[in-house]
C-alpha cells in the first residue's frame, strides 16, 4: 500500500490532475439531515473506498504504520478523518453501521483527551518526530479536526460530553506553545496555530487552515465569541502572510526553511482549502491565490521544478537524519 501510494504521488506530477481525494464536498442529497454543519468541507469518502485506512485496533480505531523506530501508532488526524468520512456515508445512505463507526471515533477523542494545566484539552502524539519534536507533542490540525468531529457528534446525539471536550480543546488556541498550547506568531504579530510545535516555528499552512475550520464550526454550533475571534485572527494572518507561501511557481508546505516546497498532494490541498476559505469568508484574496496556484499546477514545467526541489529537500533531510 505504501509503495503504491508513493508511485501514485509521483505520477501526479506527470499527469497534472486532481487527486481522487482532497476534494471539496459537493453537498448533494442526504437521507439524514445534520443541522447547522452538515458534511465536512473536505470529502474523505474516497479515502475510505480506496483503502487508505488499512490498519485498525480491536475497537475499530484506525492506526498508522510509520515504519522504522516509530512503528504503528495512533494518529488523531487519521482517526478524525476516518470518523468524518464515515459520518458522510451515514448522512448520504442512512446506513447505521457508518454512524456506529463515526461515534467510535468520537468516543476515542473523549477518552484520549489530556488536560494540560487543568484546562487545556489536547490530543497527544506519543512518539518523537522530525525537527526535534519529542513525545508527547500536539498539533493544531488534530485540535481543529477534533473540534469538527466532536461538534458533529454533539449535533447527532445531543450528548453534551462531546461539547464539553470540545470546549477544553479550544483552550489550546489561546495558549502559546511554551504554555502547553499551539500558538505562535508570524513576524511577531500575526497569530498562527502550529501543526508541528517546533523551535523555530514551522508555520505549516495546511494544518493552520484545518485548525481554522474547526474554530469556525465550533463557533457555528456554540456561538462563543472567543472561537469567532480566534477564527477571524487566523483569517487576518492569512490575508497578510499568504504571499510568504508563494514561490512564484508553486506553494510552500511551511516556512521552516527555504526548501520546504509543498508536495503535489499538499499543493492540491492548499488549493481546495483556499477555495473553502473563500466560500466561508467571501474574501477575494483566497480565490485569487487558489486560482493562481491552480495555474501553477497546470504547468508541466512548474510541476517538474517542484518535483526536483521536493526530491532535493528529502535528500537533505535524509542526510541530516543519517538515513
Amino acid at each position: 500500500m505504501e509503495l503504491k501510494k508513493k508511485i501514485d504521488n509521483l505520477l501526479m506530477y506527470f499527469k497534472g490532475k486532481d487527486f481522487s481525494y482532497w476534494q471539496l464536498s459537493n453537498g448533494g442529497d442526504t437521507k439524514i439531515n445534520l443541522p447547522i454543519l452538515g458534511r465536512y468541507f473536505l470529502d474523505f469518502t474516497p479515502m475510505l473506498r480506496e483503502g487508505h485506512y488499512d490498519k485498525f485496533d480491536q475497537e475499530g480505531i484506525p492506526l498508522r504504520n510509520y515504519g522504522g523506530s516509530v512503528g504503528v501508532r495512533y494518529n488523531p488526524t487519521r482517526i478524525a478523518s476516518y470518523g468524518l468520512g464515515n459520518l458522510d456515508l451515514y448522512l448520504s445512505t442512512g446506513n447505521s453501521a457508518y454512524k456506529e463507526r463515526f461515534l467510535k471515533q468520537a468516543e476515542w477523542f473523549v477518552k484520549n483527551q489530556k488536560l494540560r494545566k487543568g484546562r487545556i484539552g489536547v490530543w497527544e502524539y506519543n512518539f518523537d518526530w522530525t525537527r526535534g519534536l519529542k513525545a508527547p507533542w500536539i498539533s493544531c490540525m488534530a485540535q481543529g479536526q477534533g473540534l469538527s468531529l466532536l461538534c458533529r457528534a454533539y449535533l447527532l446525539t445531543n450528548d453534551t460530553r462531546f461539547l464539553e471536550i470540545a470546549r477544553h480543546a479550544i483552550e489550546a488556541f489561546k495558549s502559546d506553545i511554551e504554555e502547553g498550547g499551539i500558538v505562535s506568531y508570524i513576524k511577531d504579530r500575526f497569530i498562527c496555530f502550529e501543526e508541528y510545535p517546533t523551535n523555530p516555528p514551522s508555520y505549516t499552512l495546511n494544518g493552520f487552515i484545518f485548525a481554522l475550520v474547526g474554530l469556525y464550526e465550533y463557533y457555528k454550533v456554540t456561538k462563543e465569541k472567543d472561537a469567532q475571534g480566534l477564527f477571524n485572527s487566523g483569517v487576518e494572518t492569512l490575508e497578510n502572510c499568504l504571499y510568504l507561501y508563494d514561490t512564484g511557481y508553486w506553494s510552500r508546505y511551511d516556512l521552516y526553511s527555504d526548501v520546504t516546497i509543498a508536495s503535489y498532494s499538499y499543493h492540491n490541498v492548499h488549493i481546495v482549502q483556499l477555495e473553502m476559505l473563500y466560500q466561508l469568508t467571501g474574501k477575494k484574496i483566497f480565490k485569487e491565490y487558489a486560482d493562481k496556484w491552480r495555474r501553477y499546477r497546470e504547468s508541466l514545467f512548474n510541476r517538474f521544478r517542484a518535483l526536483i526541489l521536493k526530491s532535493l529537500h528529502k535528500l537533505i533531510k535524509f542526510k541530516k537524519e543519517g538515513r
